[in-house]
């Protein structure tokens, strides 16, 4: 009979360590199931980038900085010399 009792103790044991990890496991699962705030009937907008439209993009055209940027672009490409192929200044790239 006092192996019986042992034996006793040992499932209690058993069951009382598996009930403390478990109480263990609720606690600190707690905080990270408070944090997961997502409501399916009203979830939140997500911000996207807004892609310009056509007529977004004639206006961007139209208007009177981009010339000004592009003339001077111009202005700069035209002011930087050709090398072609011998080294030699002014000379295309075909040749």
């Amino acid at each position: 009979m006092a192996g019986f009792g042992r034996q006793m103790d040992a499932r209690s044991f058993n069951w009382t360590l598996l009930l403390l990890s478990a109480l263990i496991e609720a606690v600190l699962m707690a905080p990270l199931i408070a944090s997961q705030n997502v409501n399916p009937m009203h979830p939140e907008q997500i911000q996207v980038q807004k892609h310009a439209s056509p007529d977004d993009m004639r206006a961007r055209g139209a208007s009177l900085q981009l010339q000004k940027d592009a003339k001077e672009l111009g202005e700069i490409c035209a002011s930087v010399p050709v090398v072609g192929r011998t080294g030699s200044t002014g000379a295309s790239l075909a040749d």
